[in-house]
């Protein structure tokens, strides 16, 4: 529906920013922008010099037929998954071997000569399924903190239907599995007894992460710093269910219950701006 939507446009501009942020020189990626608009989420992308048949890297039919056509372009992309921690792996009906998501974009522009790099939002692996949910794995993805922390690189078609044709899936599969276990069974109970630690010294008021009784400005400053917190240790929004139940504090379990229900308002006042704008 649209809630997933807007998810998967979110992880659009979040993995061009992770490209952008490997400094790959030579590997170009557009400018974006996602609007919020009246519960929509509109993506503005600049034009590129590309075309349908400039495609030299991945795949433009959903991942059926991948294309690495270019050394260079190779070698480049080899470059920005050595920093994302993401392995290569083989792709497509036409078994080429790439890193990142099978329906990833490189093209070689005919006008400018430039590579160029397009749809990032399944470059991160999916997280396993916790609840059904249809078409999962185009939303529900590890977070880039958790993947560059994991022992091995992993691929980004674990876990689903994109990397079917590779003969190793199976094992690329229980890579993945294997990280999301240690993030709900080590990362999750790790972050909260750090977080039970950082306020058993101090005051309850005093603790960094937890909003003050007054002072809207700061109070919300500090929820910010809670969830950057929560997100530098590679822990996804969605799982806050799972640091509550082992928080003993109650200032912390209060600190923690705010924002989930904060996040489930968001998500009814969005939808229903968009039934009324529809």
């Amino acid at each position: 529906g649209d809630h997933n939507a807007m998810k998967a446009a979110g992880h659009e501009l979040k993995r061009l920013m992770s490209f952008f942020n490997c400094q790959v020189d030579g590997l170009n990626v557009p400018l974006m922008a996602i609007i919020d608009y009246k519960g929509f989420a509109v993506t503005a992308m600049s034009l590129l010099p590309i075309e349908k048949n400039t495609i030299i890297y991945g795949s433009n039919d959903s991942g059926r037929t991948v294309k690495n056509a270019s050394g260079t372009f190779a070698s480049l992309m080899k470059k920005a998954a050595k920093v994302l921690n993401l392995k290569e792996h083989i792709a497509g009906e036409t078994a080429e071997r790439i890193h990142g998501p099978a329906d990833i974009e490189g093209h070689l522009s005919k006008v400018d000569k430039r590579f160029y790099l397009i749809d990032f939002a399944r470059t991160m692996p999916p997280q396993i399924r916790i609840r059904p949910k249809i078409r999962q794995h185009l939303y529900e993805l590890l977070r880039p903190e958790l993947v560059k922390s994991n022992p091995v690189p992993l691929s980004s078609d674990a876990l689903t239907r994109m990397g079917r044709w590779d003969p190793d899936q199976k094992h690329h599969n229980s890579e993945v599995l294997t990280a999301c276990t240690r993030l709900l069974n080590e990362v999750i109970p790790s972050f909260a007894m750090m977080l039970e630690k950082e306020i058993m010294p101090k005051k309850i008021e005093q603790a960094s992460f937890l909003p003050p009784a007054s002072n809207t400005d700061s109070g919300i400053n500090r929820f910010n710093q809670f969830i950057q917190k929560l997100h530098r240790h590679g822990i996804n929004i969605r799982l806050l269910g799972f640091v509550y139940q082992l928080l003993k504090s109650p200032s912390l379990r209060k600190t923690v219950l705010i924002e989930m229900v904060a996040r489930i308002l968001k998500d009814g006042i969005r939808a229903r701006l968009r039934t009324t704008t529809r």
